[in-house]
């Protein structure tokens, strides 16, 4: 399950690569709004205007901290990326 706390930690741990990488992360979805989600975490990332985002770059080193990649869509104007670690599961949500 996550919640506000949870949802902080992590986002704080990616938010340094995500950052070098061009990217600016947000908390959406259930943890947000409910202070919990039983199903996963939601977190926007925006692209930062001083860089060019390089979202291969930044999932690269989500890996490198054990978070797999376990699927992936394009919708429009953004692409959904699912990552997972010790069972829990990100919704990443990377507008174009």
């Amino acid at each position: 399950m996550w919640n506000l706390d949870y949802a902080l930690l992590v986002i704080r741990m990616l938010q340094p690569i995500a950052f070098v990488n061009g990217f600016n992360l947000h908390l959406g979805g259930g943890v947000l709004n409910n202070g919990k989600s039983d199903s996963d975490l939601d977190i926007i990332a925006l692209p930062r205007f001083q860089i060019e985002p390089n979202r291969t770059a930044f999932l690269a080193e989500c890996a490198n901290l054990g978070w797999t990649k376990i699927d992936e869509y394009e919708l429009p104007r953004r692409e959904l990326v699912l990552l997972t670690r010790n069972k829990a599961v990100i919704e990443m949500i990377f507008f174009l």
